[in-house]
């Protein structure tokens, strides 16, 4: 079942004549209850849609969607600390899936000149 809203059955573009959006499809998930770090509350309304208040009334009452995830949905990172983990074990693993018949690719490794 999908929403005729949002999948725009009944018309045939969600964009106006200057190529606008008129509809956007948000996500109230926890993240967004709060304004991140040294964001101002216009900032906030800007990227939320409403404001602190409003946003955490709507959450309160309506619940959230903190298991769904949205493509571009955005996140504050910090990408001087950003870890990737163990990179060795992460490359032994997918390897050994590589010689599983489920799993099987043709892989090409290349030498860096």
């Amino acid at each position: 079942m999908v929403n005729p809203f949002i999948s725009n059955r009944n018309q045939t573009t969600w964009l106006d004549v200057d190529g606008i959006p008129r509809k956007k499809a948000r996500f109230l998930s926890r993240s967004a209850l709060n304004p991140l770090a040294d964001e101002t509350a216009d900032e906030y309304k800007t990227r939320v849609g409403a404001p602190v208040a409003q946003v955490q009334g709507f959450y309160k009452f309506l619940g959230g969607t903190d298991a769904l995830i949205a493509l571009g949905d955005y996140s504050n990172q910090d990408l001087s600390t950003k870890e990737i983990g163990n990179l060795p074990t992460k490359l032994q693993v997918a390897l050994i899936r590589l010689t599983i018949p489920i799993y099987s690719r043709s892989i090409l490794l290349l030498k860096p000149v």
